[in-house]
This record gives structure tokens, sequence and C-alpha cells, in this order.
């Protein structure tokens, strides 16, 4: 019995000395370390600098995750300009987690984000050749660094 006493004892001193008061809150999403943008987008990353920092880091994890989706197409399902903006437009309200639309809250950054898509896949409805949905691929990794 004493043993059982002194057991008790011993694990609820090390409970406390290791347990501590209260749990220690988790911090949220980490923000990652920026490096200075030298791309080629200096107007959007200029525009991107008005946004809130969590709205920023959302949107552009989705533009680089939309990147690696689109490049993972094999089945050339985002084979039209239309799809390929739908496609666009698909990934800025997913990459804005719903609460809104961009467009509304962050007009200059859907100015300059529309404006540069519409340089690689222009405004005719016509099929996506495979130079083009490279380019489109790249535009959209491109838009995550800037907006980053």
């Amino acid at each position: 019995m004493n043993d059982l006493i002194r057991y008790a004892i011993v694990i609820g001193g090390l409970a406390y000395l290791f347990g501590g008061d209260e749990p220690k809150p988790k911090p949220d999403d980490p923000t990652p370390v920026v490096e200075p943008y030298t791309g080629s987008l200096t107007a959007l990353h200029q525009a991107s600098r008005s946004m809130d920092e969590k709205d920023r880091l959302n949107m552009s994890q989705g533009f680089a995750a939309g990147s690696d989706m689109l490049n993972a197409d094999a089945r050339n399902l985002v084979d039209t300009t239309v799809k390929a903006n739908d496609y666009l437009v698909a990934l800025l309200s997913f990459d804005y987690n719903g609460l809104g639309k961009p467009t509304s809250k962050y007009p200059s950054v859907a100015d300059e984000i529309e404006a540069e898509a519409l340089k690689v896949i222009g405004d005719e409805v016509k099929s996506l050749d495979p130079a083009a949905k490279t380019a489109y691929i790249a535009l959209l990794a491109e838009f995550a660094k800037a907006i980053q």
C-alpha cells in the first residue's frame, strides 16, 4: 500500500513538473518567409500588398496548387480558353476560402490577374494548344509567387 502511495506521489509530481498549468496554444498557420519579388508581374505584386495577409497567403497557395493540378491534367480536361478561364475563376473562388468574391474586396488584384490571363489565353473562344496551356500553367505559378 505504501508503494502505491509513493508511486502516486512520484507520478503526480512528474505530471506537475512537466504538464504545466494549462495547454499552450498552437500557433495558427505560420507565415512563410517571403523573398523579395523579382518576377515579371510587379504590378500584381504591388496590388497584392493591399490585401489582408491571410487572404494573400491563401490566394498564393491556391494558385500554386492550381498550377500543379493543371500541370497534372493528363486527360486534357482544360482544353479550351473558356475552360481555362472557368478554371481561373474557380481558383479565385477556392483561394478566397468562400469568404466572398475577391473581385469586390480586392478589385486592383482581380484586374491585374484578368489582364495577365488575357495576355496568355486571349479573349477568343478557341482550343488551348499545348504551348498555350504550358504558358498558362507557368502564369498560375507566377501568380502564386507575385501574390505571396
